[in-house]
């Protein structure tokens, strides 16, 4: 009976160093992405508009100046941690941008810094699509799906600023001195979300949007919050990108933003 009892306890006592050595393997960052082989050429620049609402041109005067860069691509990598399956999980990216037409984005679950879980997700042509492969494979292609990247792609181009600008197919409408509503194109009709600004130093803080969380039959709260802003080719966007659905209190990803390169060229999956 001892001699059982032994070896229940050194089997019990192997499992739980096995699993406390997985655990540990989801609390080692990820290596980021190499910095992107094209490197920003000089932009071109426009004026800043003056008939913005006020806390928009405030904004975007603090982060870029008078003069607005013309962007029309975007090369972005970085580093996060995403919660999946309630399990906090290191995970590192890199998006490709068109302002306000398409992105495409490489994710990578990593453990003990190895990949062992691949996602893609993209807003291309209008058409929404989130992918994952490696441990199970899933492709996700509906109109909840596309409105949520529609979103997604929104919420991001903080990363591309001058597009709040240059693009012609939005409009700023005014609330008040700290926040604004972005009304945005999707397919034939429009979405909209709440951006809030930070009354002091001028900085987005916030966009906010009704999105579907998953397949769910009613749209949620959902929240884009900015902080730790840094400056890259003369244009400050935030180092800090959180996620979060209101219900839920807490934020379920973060991204940490490594390096991004302007006007520069890459092909998408459908070229």
């Amino acid at each position: 009976m001892a001699t059982l009892l032994k070896i229940i306890s050194v089997f019990f006592c192997t499992i739980m160093i096995l699993l406390i050595i997985a655990g540990l393997g989801f609390h080692i960052g990820p290596k980021s992405f190499p910095p992107y082989h094209d490197t920003t050429p000089e932009l071109v620049t426009v004026p800043l508009p003056s008939d913005l609402p006020a806390p928009v041109e405030r904004y975007l005067n603090t982060i870029m100046g008078d003069q607005i860069p013309v962007i029309e691509s975007a090369v972005v990598w970085g580093r996060g941690k995403s919660k999946i399956l309630h399990v906090w999980m290191p995970v590192r990216f890199k998006g490709c941008y068109i302002p306000s037409q398409e992105f495409y984005r490489d994710m990578e679950v990593t453990w003990y810094r190895f990949p062992i879980l691949t996602g893609h997700e993209f807003y291309l042509k209008e058409g929404g699509v989130f992918q994952t492969q490696d441990i199970f494979t899933m492709d996700v292609t509906d109109e909840k799906v596309k409105h949520g990247q529609n979103l997604i792609m929104w919420s991001e181009a903080v990363l591309i600023p001058s597009v709040f600008v240059t693009d012609q197919n939005i409009r700023w409408e005014a609330i008040n001195a700290s926040s604004a509503r972005l009304v945005v194109p999707h397919g034939e009709k429009e979405d909209s979300l709440l951006v809030r600004f930070d009354p002091v130093s001028g900085f987005m803080t916030q966009m906010s949007a009704w999105r579907y969380n998953d397949q769910e039959e009613y749209k949620s709260h959902w929240c884009v919050d900015y902080s730790d802003w840094k400056t890259y080719h003369d244009i400050m966007i935030p180092g800090q990108i959180a996620h979060s659905w209101e219900k839920e209190n807490s934020p379920w990803s973060y991204m940490t933003i490594d390096g991004v390169e302007y006007n520069v060229e890459f092909q998408t999956p459908q070229e």
